[in-house]
């Protein structure tokens, strides 16, 4: 049989239609795989917030219920009332970094 042969038959048998049929049945090249470190330097700032959004949350489930209402509004949860009548301003930037409960956590920060 021809190489000009076995190419054109192999393209009819995997559905291809183009003439460059002879790697259809290779795998991902060694090579091709990136370093865990090399993917988290490009991206150091949502590391960082996806880190610090992880241990807020755990030193927070250490020392209470982050699925109380009443436990994350004391630690800093976002409440109207709070922010007009109080001035409690920093509410806005605190909310950001608490969960209520791991799948708020789990959701945040596509674990």
């Amino acid at each position: 049989m021809s190489d000009e042969y076995r190419n054109n038959e192999n393209s009819v048998n995997s559905g291809a239609s183009g003439a460059d049929t002879g790697h259809l049945a290779q795998g991902p090249d060694e090579n091709s795989g990136t370093n865990v470190w090399q993917e988290l330097a490009l991206t150091p700032v949502t590391d960082i917030l996806v880190l610090t959004n992880v241990l807020i949350w755990v030193v927070l489930e250490i020392i209470g219920d982050t699925t109380s209402a009443r436990f994350i509004l004391q630690c800093g949860g976002l409440w109207p009332d709070s922010v007009t009548y109080d001035r409690e301003y920093w509410r806005f930037l605190t909310c950001f970094f608490l969960h209520f409960g791991p799948g708020s956590v789990k959701f945040t920060t596509r674990f």
